[in-house]
């Protein structure tokens, strides 16, 4: 992966498991990029780029996730 890395910026993504937010944090950690795997709605406190978010919602009906 050759992502730009821009000093300050923060980034957000959504996986709809653990095992999904895991493997994107460590594909981006091969490329420089800290990150942090989030698996509740509280505060974090961290200074890492990439925050990821763990909905568990693989199994979960489409409707059932969209709430989540």
């Amino acid at each position: 992966m050759n992502l730009p890395v821009h000093w300050g910026q923060r980034w957000g993504m959504i996986a709809d498991d653990l095992t999904g937010a895991c493997d994107t944090g460590s594909a981006f950690a091969v490329a420089g990029i800290a990150s942090t795997v989030v698996l509740s709605d509280a505060p974090v406190d961290t200074d890492a780029s990439l925050m990821i978010l763990s909905t568990g919602t693989r199994n979960e009906t489409a409707t059932l996730a969209a709430r989540k």
